[in-house]
Formats: C-alpha cells, structure tokens, sequence
C-alpha cells in the first residue's frame, strides 16, 4: 500500500501539471501566428500535461514518474534556450521576451521536478524531513528568483502582466503559491497526519495552492485580457497591431515631441452589425516618459508602423464623441502622446465604450510604449 506522504506527492504533482498544461494550451490561439507546428508544440506539451495529471491521480510504477521529470525537463530546456540563445526554427532565431505566462509554466513544470523527485527518493524515516525541507527550501528558492526577476525588470511588459490592474498581483501570486506547496510538503513529511487539526491544515494547504495557482492561470491567459480575435467578449474583434508582438520596441521621442501611434484594430463581428464608439479609458500607464493627449479613429489599412506619425491624418475621427463602426469598415484606434523627457512610457490596457443597441463596456491589453530623454539601457 502507498505510503500517506506518497499520496500527498502525487496529488500536489498532479495540481502543478494541470496549472502547466492549462497555461500551454491558452497560448497555442496566439501562437498559431508563428505557424501550425509552433501552436502545434504548444497543444501537445499542453494535452501531456493534462494526461500527466490525471494519471499522477493513481500509484503507477516508478519508470512514469521519471518520464514526468525528463518530460518537464525537456520542456524547461527548450524555454531557457528560446529566451537566451533563440531556437532557428521559431520568428528568424530572435529571443523570445520573458513573459509571464511562459516563465509561470516553467516555474509550475521546475516544481513538479522537485515534487516527484521526492516521490522516487522513498527517503528513509531519518533523511525524510530533511529531504522535504531541501525541497521546501528550493521551490521558495525559485518564488525568490521569480520576484528577484520582476523587480529587476526582466520580465516584459506584456498585456497579460499590465492589463492585471495591478501589476505586481501575479509576483505576489507565485509567492503565495510557493508558501503554500513548501507549507504542504513539509506537513507531508510528518504523515501519517494523526490529528485531525493537521489533516486540515495539509488540505487547506492544498486547496490554497489550487487557487492561486487558477489566479495565476486566469491572469495569464491572453482571451481574458488581451485580443478578442473569436468575438467572446464584445462585438467588436480587438486585434494588436503587429500581430504575436508583446514587446514593441520603445518608439524614441524628444521632450515636447509629438507622436501618433496604434493602439488596437477593431472590426464588428456581425457583417449585420453596426456598433458604435463612445469613449476609450487608459487602465494601465506606467511611466512618466509622456503624457496621453487623446486617442482617434483611423480608416483600417491606413499606413502606420510601429513608430507611428508626426501629425494626424486629416480624416481621424476623435474619440469621443467617435464613430460607427462596421463589418466592412474596420478602423484603427490611435493614441497621440507627448513627449516629456522623463525616461519610459507604457500604456497596457484601455476600456472600450461602445454602444449596439444598448451602451456597454470592456477592458482589452494593447502596448504602446516610448521612450523620452532618460531611457532604460536594454
């Protein structure tokens, strides 16, 4: 019969590669850009993780268990070479940004290594809880890491991380979820869990980790905060501009400059279907390196790049009071920033206003970002 402790294993194993999985198969949508076989990767790692933590359910032999750590490995390897030295087959070999979502899988798939390694070492009564301590130690050793990352600014500036309202709330998610599996570890080390106040801590632990692991997932899937290519949220279809890009490069402005640059290409999904729009909110602002003065409504298909205009077009419709909207008339959202000299500016997410039939509302990631003056050194 499996020990207790074994049991406890198995079931936090199972949690980090369902977290795992989910996160892979939410950014297969986005990926498709880059090709079916980079989507395609994204859906079978995804799909093997889910299996993996249906199976981790059950005892199985040891020889699964390894396979679980040199799958995990692999896929760790294969994200540590795409963000250092680029992979050849994947947008011309470039570096990949480190984005939330992708460093979140890979802390998940590092734990679920320590996890099972754990279950394999079958450490003797005298060696269990230092064991289980070293592996404590280690999985809030990574949770360090992670914030030791953020706060330096390693991470991109993605929609996913900005369109959160508060962009430090996934940081203090992967801490709280790093005290909670070290917590349930070091209880499972004591089991058989006798007293029944304990029992309950060790579930709680458990159900903790299984919260903030479905905050972290939510936060970092892109159709709740970022594009709405299948219409799921608003009639309008929200794109950005550039396509798979989550980290433009900043656009250099002088103090006193003026810019115009994208923000979203919106097009209504009904060919029946006219909607109209009212009024953009700024959500997420970040830096002091300009000032928003106004978005406007651009004709789709009007020739703008990344760096955007100098002046604005004679036709652009101000927003407000905006303008209608239609299936065949799709429009391009800009921005007019001022430069103010005082280093970096980002503008992460904006709330539409709209009206089809009645007003309504909702919030989409974009990323616009300049540079002023004092800029950081990449």
């Amino acid at each position: 019969m499996e020990a207790a402790s074994k049991s406890w294993l198995r079931a936090f194993a199972a949690l980090l590669a369902l977290a795992a999985g989910v996160v892979h198969l939410g950014q297969v949508g986005v990926h498709l850009e880059e090709g079916w076989p980079i989507g395609g990767f994204f859906a079978v790692v995804g799909v093997m993780q889910l299996a993996a933590s249906i199976l981790l359910l059950r005892p199985r032999p040891r020889s699964w268990f390894w396979l679980g750590i040199a799958g995990s490995a692999i896929v760790i390897a294969i994200w540590a070479v795409s963000r250092t030295l680029g992979l050849p087959f994947v947008e011309n070999g470039e570096v990949e940004p480190l984005g939330v979502a992708d460093a979140f899988a890979s802390l998940a798939e590092a734990w679920t290594i320590l996890v099972l390694g754990l279950y394999l070492a079958e450490p003797l009564a005298a060696s269990r809880r230092w064991l289980y301590g070293l592996a404590s130690g280690s999985i809030l050793g990574l949770a360090g890491v992670w914030l030791a990352a953020a706060r330096s600014g390693a991470f991109n500036e993605d929609p996913a991380r900005l369109a959160a309202f508060q962009p430090s709330l996934i940081d203090w998610l992967v801490a709280a979820a790093a005290a909670a599996l070290a917590g349930g570890l070091l209880l499972a080390a004591a089991a058989p869990l006798k007293a029944a106040s304990i029992r309950g801590l060790a579930k709680g632990l458990f159900v903790a980790s299984g919260v903030v692991a479905a905050g972290l997932i939510w936060l970092t899937l892109p159709p709740t905060i970022g594009q709405n290519l299948d219409c799921q949220y608003a009639p309008v279809s929200t794109v950005l501009p550039g396509g798979h890009q989550l980290e433009p490069e900043p656009v250099p402005m002088d103090a006193g400059e003026s810019r115009i640059l994208p923000v979203l290409e919106l097009r209504v999904c009904d060919d029946e279907q006219e909607v109209g729009l009212d009024g953009i909110q700024p959500l997420t602002v970040m830096g002091d390196g300009a000032t928003l003065d106004g978005f406007w409504l651009l004709r789709g298909g009007t020739d703008l790049d990344d760096t955007g205009l100098a002046t604005l077009p004679s036709e652009a419709i101000a927003v407000p009071p905006g303008d209608r909207i239609t299936a065949d008339e799709p429009r391009l959202l800009v921005a007019r920033l001022l430069g103010t000299g005082q280093g970096d500016f980002i503008l992460g997410s904006v709330r539409l206003h709209y009206h089809a039939g009645v007003a309504n509302d909702v919030a989409f990631g974009t990323s616009v970002a300049v540079c002023s003056g004092r800029c950081e050194e990449e």
